[in-house]
């Protein structure tokens, strides 16, 4: 299997996430989303809530 990880920072170089790897499948909670994405954690669940 051959993948690749892209990692995106802030411009102010600090970020961090820690991420769980299952089956080809990238997990990731709430609060993890909303700061990989850089969004408050109310408009990741407002998306969730779509599905």
């Amino acid at each position: 299997m051959n993948s690749d990880l892209l990692i995106y920072t802030k411009p102010d170089g600090h970020i961090q996430i820690d991420v769980r790897l299952e089956d080809e499948t990238v997990w990731l909670n709430q609060d993890q989303m909303a700061t990989l994405f850089g969004r408050a954690k109310s408009t990741i669940n407002e998306h969730i809530k779509t599905f």
